[in-house]
């Protein structure tokens, strides 16, 4: 999710006592639950992922989604000519 920009803050929640530091992913924000509260333990790197990148995210995610639903109903479609000098 860090690597693709998914989100402007990522965190990590967790029980205390069962992580170690290092196990923590490099820019999430680590929350750890107290009661029935959280406790911010490291502060996240903010992401600011551009509205672009989210879109093209959304798009892939959603080709994704379609190709998926079509091959479990059967519908097979011609791949992609990339040689032709047409654009689709």
């Amino acid at each position: 999710m860090f690597r693709y920009r998914c989100a402007d803050l990522l965190y990590l929640v967790v029980e205390d006592g069962i992580f170690a530091q290092a196990e923590i992913p490099a820019g999430w924000g680590l929350l750890i639950r107290s009661g029935e509260g959280l406790v911010v333990a490291r502060p996240p790197v903010a992401l600011d992922a551009a509205p672009a990148q989210r879109a093209r995210l959304l798009e892939s995610i959603a080709l994704a989604g379609t190709r998926a639903v079509n091959r479990a109903a059967g519908i097979v479609l011609p791949a992609p000519d990339w040689t032709s000098s047409q654009t689709p």
